[in-house]
Order: C-alpha cells, then sequence, then structure tokens
C-alpha cells in the first residue's frame, strides 16, 4: 500500500511541474520546439532573408531593363533631318548656278619663235564683242599657280585675258582697250611639234567681273585652231 501511495504521489507531482525541455521551448516563442532548433531555424531565416535582399534577379533585371531602355532611346534616336540643305558661303565662285559658257566663235593660233617660244590661242565673240587669249610659253620655270592646264612636255602657261572689241582679234592685232586678266583656268591643250598646224583646245577661262561687259567664264573649245607664224 505504501508503495502504491508513493507511486500515485510521484504522478501528481510530475503532472503540477513541468519539465526544464517544455519551459525552454515556451520561452523560445516556438511552440513544441527546442531552443537549440529555434535557434538554427532564426539564423536559416536570416540567411535565406539576406540573399534575397542582396541578389533579388527580379529586382536587378527591372533596373537593368530600365537603364538599358533609356540609355537606347538617348542614343538611337535620329538626327534631325538636313537633306537639301546646302552651305553657302559670303563670296560663292562667280561661276555658282551658272551654265557652262559656250564655245562657239572663231578662233585663231599664232607662234612667235624666241627664247622662249611663245604660242598663242584667241577667241573672237563677234556677238559680245570680245576677245579672249590665253599664252603658252617653252621653256619656263612653270605655270602660275592658278591655272591647272594639261600641255605638252615642257610647256607652260604663261597668263591669259580678255578685252573689248572683236576686230582684229584674229590677227593678233594689239589691245584696243585696256585687258583684263583671268584670276584662274582649267583644262587641256595640245597639238604635235615645235610648229604645229592646228591646236586641240579646252580650257575655261574665269575674270573678275569688275565691269559689266566682263563674263564670269569663257570657254576656248575647238579640236583643231589653225596656226600661223611659222
Amino acid at each position: 500500500m505504501t508503495c502504491v501511495r508513493l507511486a500515485v504521489f510521484a504522478a501528481l507531482v510530475l503532472a503540477c511541474n513541468p519539465d526544464d525541455s517544455e519551459r525552454t521551448t515556451s520561452s523560445s516563442g516556438i511552440t513544441g520546439v527546442s531552443s537549440a532548433t529555434a535557434a538554427s531555424m532564426t539564423a536559416a531565416t536570416t540567411t535565406v532573408a539576406t540573399d534575397d535582399a542582396t541578389s533579388s534577379p527580379t529586382s536587378t533585371a527591372a533596373t537593368g531593363a530600365s537603364t538599358s531602355n533609356a540609355s537606347s532611346e538617348l542614343t538611337t534616336a535620329e538626327p534631325d533631318d538636313t537633306t537639301g540643305v546646302i552651305a553657302t558661303s559670303e563670296e560663292p565662285p562667280p561661276s555658282v548656278d551658272l551654265p557652262p559658257p559656250p564655245p562657239e566663235g572663231d578662233y585663231a593660233s599664232m607662234v612667235i619663235p624666241g627664247d622662249p617660244v611663245r604660242l598663242s590661242v584667241r577667241k573672237a565673240d563677234q556677238d559680245n564683242d570680245l576677245c579672249t587669249t590665253i599664252s603658252f610659253l617653252s621653256p619656263a620655270d612653270g605655270s602660275p599657280l592658278e591655272y591647272d592646264v594639261q600641255l605638252p612636255a615642257e610647256w607652260f602657261v604663261q597668263g591669259a585675258l580678255i578685252h573689248q572689241g572683236a576686230a582684229g582679234c584674229l590677227t593678233f592685232e594689239g589691245f584696243p582697250g585696256e585687258p583684263v586678266v583671268a584670276y584662274s583656268g582649267n583644262g587641256s591643250a595640245t597639238w604635235a611639234g615645235a610648229c604645229p598646224a592646228t591646236v586641240d583646245i579646252n580650257v575655261t577661262l574665269a575674270f573678275q567681273q569688275e565691269q559689266p561687259w566682263i563674263p564670269a567664264e569663257v570657254l576656248l573649245q575647238d579640236p583643231a585652231v589653225p596656226t600661223s607664224g611659222c
């Protein structure tokens, strides 16, 4: 009987006083989990939360896409259309927007022997009462820089000019008035031998229009200008 009483008393004591593990579980705030287990779970949760905050693929991708799109819009914008815009200067060349000068006219050339030898080609413009002359020398030190005319070997441009008065132009008479010197010339002139029978010329001369009668350009163009003087 005494043993039975002791067993009943012990059972009552145990029922009224929970053990340490239950108190530890209650203090951790996680029902039915020990302190060690709760600590482990808390550490794991903290690690996961930290990883999510620092390496969230969604936020990074969204930020990257936004930055890329903004940069693309800034760098790929098309420039303003400048088609048809023409740069202009205060003093355009006199030949701008001008039709090419006519080659029509009467031509003659002359060889003047000496040292150097001179060969001159003239064009008489009867309609405008003008006479244009270009002269070549051989030998010479070179052509003036403003002339770009292709010539036979050892021949160079001496110069070119225009004056009023077509009468006497093709007989190489003197100038009836003060001539005006061309400021540039380009093209070519060819002939064969020291005293050619003809001259093939295709040269454009440009003049400053200082007087109303002065043309902006004169074209000397004839494949067989007759030559005299030999």
